[in-house]
């Protein structure tokens, strides 16, 4: 069939719109997925550490079996807070601080103290030559798949090959 014929055709020209407006709606989608895949500052758990106010010793988050998060003012807490207060009471307690009745006391206790503060250290989730690499994939694979289907259907209207020359 010769594309002079297939232009005045009404259901060429509607799927001629609808391929526009998918590649639009895909191009789009692109734009935000760039938008979104941009590196942003996480808490370093590795290099974290949480600091005895009693003894001033200090502790890696990652040796304590902890995990800090932050609240929605950006301020570092632990979830696990027992595991800490209880290593910090052992270190005062091997420091003669406190004495072993007290410890018990302070452990039985409902009421728990935080003794101790905590130093975050932030890192990148992911670094931008993994984004770029990322984002330029899911934009070549994506028009190469819409070119593709343009060739296809081009192809199955026409019974020809598309030759751009």
């Amino acid at each position: 069939m010769d594309i002079n014929i297939l232009k005045e055709k009404w259901w060429y020209r509607l799927v001629k719109v609808a391929y526009f407006v998918a590649l639009a709606l895909f191009v789009l989608i692109a734009f935000v997925v760039v938008y979104d895949s941009a590196p942003y500052e996480v808490i370093d758990q590795k290099n974290s550490y949480v600091t005895c106010n009693s003894t001033q010793k200090s502790f890696y988050v990652s040796d304590l079996d902890i995990y800090i998060s932050t609240d929605f003012n950006d301020v570092p807490y632990v979830l696990n807070d027992e595991k800490v207060l209880k290593k910090c009471r052992m270190e005062s307690l091997v420091a003669g601080q406190i004495s072993l009745d007290q410890m018990i006391e302070l452990n039985n206790s409902r009421y728990q103290i935080s003794n101790y503060e905590i130093t975050t250290v932030y890192k990148l989730n992911r670094s931008y030559a993994d984004v770029i690499l990322e984002n330029t994939a899911f934009i070549f694979f994506g028009l190469l798949f819409f070119e593709i289907l343009r060739r296809i259907f081009f192809y199955i209207t026409t019974g020809k090959f598309l030759i751009i020359k």
